[in-house]
């Protein structure tokens, strides 16, 4: 029954006025029964793949727990389909896809890109998916940058995800789970969406180990 209640008082919480307290802070207050309060967590942690309660923003995580409440889409054929469909659009506005080439320096500024291969590349912007740690290393001058800031404040995210192909599943029944006293989360991704060539079941088992520091989930 209190976690009913803490559901319906999700649907209808306006994030705003929870101020800036952390998630601990706002369980602990809102909900009493203990075996709840983990039920609780475990959502949230679905929701954010963050396990820290007291270092998260109460607010931040309740829009994401909120939201996820409403649905969650998956991809027909799977994320591969969205990469592939993102690379043709970027191809036909006359993007350049340079393949086995890695970036050895930037030099802040006029944004001038040195290659693995010795050839140099002058770019506008310039947009990392490597971490704050080695973007800093690429980036000649980063510590008078707020790189170094970013760096010094965030630890990475560590996550282990196995994802299986079956022919059937050896329990049709069920689709999805959440651990309450461990961070794992399993899911039957085929149950809406088709992600295999040849009609498998594709079932994921994910667990999260740490967090990020510097997200603006974060207090």
């Amino acid at each position: 029954m209190e976690f009913g209640k803490v559901m319906m008082k999700l649907t209808k919480l306006i994030r705003e006025a929870v101020g800036t307290i952390s998630l601990r802070e706002w369980a602990e207050t809102e909900i009493t029964d203990p075996m709840v309060r983990h039920t609780f967590y475990a959502l949230c942690r679905t929701s954010t793949y963050c396990i820290e309660p007291e270092r998260l923003r109460a607010k931040n995580v309740l829009a994401r727990v909120q939201k996820g409440l409403k649905g969650v889409l998956y991809i027909e054929g799977g994320w591969q389909t969205m990469a592939d469909a993102l690379k043709t659009l970027a191809i036909d506005a006359g993007v350049i896809v340079m393949n086995h080439q890695s970036v050895d320096s930037v030099k802040k500024n006029e944004f001038i890109l040195s290659l693995n291969n010795g050839e140099k590349l002058d770019a506008s912007y310039v947009i990392s998916t490597v971490g704050p740690e080695q973007t800093s290393s690429l980036v000649g001058g980063a510590e008078e940058t707020s790189l170094d800031t970013w760096k010094k404040r965030v630890k990475p995210v560590y996550a282990a995800c196995l994802d299986v192909s079956l022919r059937h599943l050896p329990h049709p029944n069920e689709q999805f789970a959440i651990g309450i006293d461990q961070h794992i989360l399993f899911t039957n991704q085929s149950r809406a969406a088709s992600v295999s060539e040849d009609g498998s079941s594709v079932i994921s088992r994910s667990v999260s180990v740490l967090i990020i520091l510097a997200s603006p989930l974060y207090l």
